[in-house]
């Protein structure tokens, strides 16, 4: 008996509301705490409920539900195949996916022989198409001429320009120099004047 005191370990004296040390030092457990801990208790059990249903509603990544979808697809996948060899659903599926890759081809193949004859027929209904074949060629001679009247009228614009430049420069030199000898006539009357 002496060495279960030691240890921390007693009888309880009362049978309903005994002496737990782990959950009341002070002394003996009355109604009070037992009811307590038993609203504790279904506090706890409240709580973990909400958790659980909030887990289960949680919205998250199409992939985290259906990952055990996809593993068990994959375990029936590596067992069996969907359609066995020499079976009789093994041809129809072969002829339908053959079918499906002919059918893609041609409308693939029909979707640029359309758009390269949109662009042809573009080219023929145009405007400047018509424009284009109203007016004769121009001949090589006719071609330089254009030419050279276009670098002429381009180096009389770039003259004008380069003419329009330079009399700004002069007469802003012109106005400086004007300037300095006015300022030079003026000094020399009031030296004069002294």
């Amino acid at each position: 008996m002496l060495a279960s005191r030691m240890l921390g370990e007693r009888k309880s004296e009362r049978q309903v509301l005994g002496y737990v040390p782990s959950l009341r030092r002070e002394g003996p457990l009355t109604m009070q705490d037992l009811r307590r801990f038993e609203q504790d208790r279904y506090i706890l059990q409240v709580r973990q409920d909400i958790i659980d249903e909030q887990q289960q509603n949680a919205q998250g990544l199409p992939s985290d539900k259906w990952k055990s979808i996809e593993v068990e697809a994959f375990q029936v996948n590596r067992t069996k195949k969907a359609v066995q060899k020499d079976s009789e659903l093994e041809k129809p599926l072969t002829e339908t996916e053959n079918a499906l890759k002919f059918g893609l081809f041609c409308m693939t193949l029909m979707y640029f022989r359309g758009l390269f004859l949109l662009k042809k027929q573009k080219t023929v209904w145009s405007v400047s198409a018509a424009k284009r074949s109203a007016e004769p060629p121009k001949s090589a001679e006719r071609l330089r001429m254009d030419k050279e009247k276009r670098n002429a009228e381009l180096r009389t614009r770039k003259a004008a320009f380069y003419d329009e430049k330079a009399r700004i420069g002069q007469a802003r030199k012109q106005k400086f120099h004007e300037q300095k000898l006015a300022a030079y006539r003026k000094r020399l009357v009031d030296e004069n004047r002294k």
